[in-house]
């Protein structure tokens, strides 16, 4: 498993950056669409990003999971199955994965005690703020709560050590104003900050973000993936701007609350999402000079979707291709040892992903069979093997059917000579006669024109 892992991740270093590109590109296709649409397209991007490894993990587990316990059923001794397991590492890269997904785990845990010491700090902090829900502030709130359709009821909390508005919480959402907000702006402004807020709760974004986090988490190692999620947090601020603007006093006034919250500006929990996020220089001059056409964005989506999918099977062909046996070692399989090999060694070498493994497998297979091990360079199982290969190619080919593909060559190929023979002419069959077939004792087999019959 930690190679598959450290593979999917090197792997996803190339996949994620084809995502993003394609993103990229998206992206720039719906610069004049709606920012709900770029929020889509960005939020897709983030989540293909994280299927790209994850397929890859999947692939790589299908095909190089180890042999089962069955593996060496046909192999007398426990130490030749050691010794035919024991597969030298020989890719440049194979010394490092293990260090590639410990450095991987430690950088997943990191930011995982992070993320909860964070959580943790901000908990604190709102168990210790006092209550925010005054008359002017019910006033402003219940009219924005029916107004914006939100479902679930919001918690108000007086936060001094924050400068901007924020919201956290998803199942109990919970608002956060400053002394600040509350002093310094008028009613209006008020309101449009609050309603921006309380677009955050309708759109779930708190929920949403938590998923962001655990995706940057996973993937942390990847440039990509951090610039797409900034871009994900600034369209998000754009979509709760919009639905801020439509039930707030007009452009102007929201922009002059939120310059009025830069002045005062401080460092927001990153468990929060909140009014004074993302870029305030942009979020301005969009709100005051709309460029927005809010005609239809699934050709770019299309776009963004269809280079995305080309990258994730892309990947999995490489995957794949990086697996794919050479036509030598696909021979030995199909017809060398086609009929000795047990199913799950079958299975075991189309699992192999390099030569020298392949090589390795093939030098120890004959060796597990070797009637004298302590002789390697003379293998008489193995040189009867291809004795009765080449003897069957000779006496049963049936053209354009090669000898050992006949019935009678795969019998012969198994078992060897018979030590009888009967020919029936007339009747147009023989028998094959074993006295002492391993593990079975006496059998026979009936060949009617050459193919197999009942035994």
């Amino acid at each position: 498993m930690s190679d598959a892992i450290a593979w999917s991740l090197v792997h996803s270093l190339w996949q994620d950056l084809g995502i993003a590109l394609s993103a990229a590109l998206a992206l720039w296709l719906l610069r004049r669409a709606t920012a709900q649409a770029r929020y889509v397209a960005a939020c897709t991007a983030l989540a293909l990003m994280l299927a790209a490894p994850v397929a890859t993990f999947v692939r790589l587990r299908e095909l190089s999971a180890p042999p089962s316990a069955g593996f060496f059923s046909s192999v007398s001794t426990a130490t030749a199955a050691a010794r035919l397991l024991a597969v030298p590492e020989h890719a440049p890269i194979d010394r490092w994965l293990a260090w590639i997904t410990a450095l991987w785990l430690l950088g997943v845990a990191v930011l995982c005690a992070r993320w909860i010491l964070a959580w943790a700090w901000l908990q604190f902090r709102i168990r210790s703020s006092g209550s925010s829900l005054t008359a002017r502030l019910q006033a402003i709130m219940e009219p924005l709560h029916a107004e914006l359709r939100v479902q679930r009821r919001v918690i108000l909390r007086s936060a001094d050590w924050l400068a901007s508005p924020a919201v956290t919480g998803w199942l109990r959402p919970v608002l956060l104003l400053p002394a600040s907000a509350l002093t310094g702006l008028d009613p209006d402004q008020l309101a449009a900050l609050i309603a921006h807020e309380l677009a955050h709760v309708r759109r779930h974004d708190y929920l949403v973000n938590l998923i962001q986090t655990a995706i940057e988490t996973l993937l942390f190692y990847h440039p990509a993936v951090w610039w797409i999620s900034r871009r994900i947090r600034a369209e998000r601020e754009n979509c709760c701007d919009d639905i801020a603007l439509a039930v707030s006093g007009g452009r102007m006034v929201y922009a002059n609350a939120l310059l009025k919250l830069e002045e005062t500006r401080g460092v927001l929990p990153e468990m929060a999402v909140a009014a004074g996020g993302a870029s305030l220089k942009n979020r301005i001059r969009r709100i005051l000079y709309p460029r927005e056409n809010p005609g239809s964005a699934w050709p770019a989506g299309a776009l963004m979707l269809l280079l995305a999918a080309l990258f994730l099977w892309g990947g999995q062909k490489i995957v794949a291709q990086s697996t794919e046996m050479p036509d030598m070692y696909a021979q030995w399989l199909s017809q060398d040892v086609v009929y000795i090999i047990s199913p799950v060694e079958h299975r075991a070498f189309e699992r192999l992903r390099s030569d020298p493994e392949r090589d390795h497998f093939i030098a120890q297979f004959w060796q597990v069979r070797n009637p004298h091990p302590e002789d390697p360079a003379h293998n008489a199982v193995k040189d009867e093997h291809y004795r009765r290969i080449g003897y069957a190619n000779r006496r049963f080919a049936e053209p354009p059917t090669a000898g050992w593909q006949t019935d009678r060559g795969m019998i012969y190929i198994i078992y060897g000579p018979p030590d009888e023979i009967e020919t029936h002419s007339v009747e147009h069959f023989e028998e094959w006669l074993y006295h002492n077939v391993p593990s079975v004792g006496r059998r026979i087999f009936r060949f009617r024109d050459g193919k197999l019959g009942q035994r």
